[in-house]
């Protein structure tokens, strides 16, 4: 768990260097299977705010409804009894992200 959540802060800070390589890599999905998987508030906390990083870029928010990630993102927001108000938080930024200037996530 320590070293998940070690890599999840390296890339929260590398995300926004190499974006491209990031996506060419299909990064982005394996934050989504991730963030899908694990329901600890650490893993979860962390892998959001990688994923918020990610949807200011228009290449991720294309790709981002094709994957699932909004029926993801309403769960944790729609969930109070188990996600913090900070969880539910960051899924509404990341949520306006992916629909900010894209029309079909609109």
């Amino acid at each position: 768990k320590e070293i998940q959540l070690h890599g999840l802060s390296i890339l929260f800070n590398l995300v926004p260097l190499i974006p491209e390589h990031f996506h060419a890599r299909d990064g982005h999905s394996i934050l989504i299977q991730f963030l899908s998987s694990y329901t600890d508030y650490e893993r979860k906390h962390s892998c959001l705010k990688v994923l918020l990083n990610t949807s200011e870029y228009d290449f991720f928010k294309k790709d981002f409804a094709d994957r699932g990630i909004m029926e993801l993102l309403l769960d944790i927001i729609q969930n109070t009894r188990e996600n913090s108000l900070d969880l539910r938080e960051l899924a509404f930024n990341i949520v306006s992200n992916i629909c900010k200037d894209t029309r079909q996530n609109q």
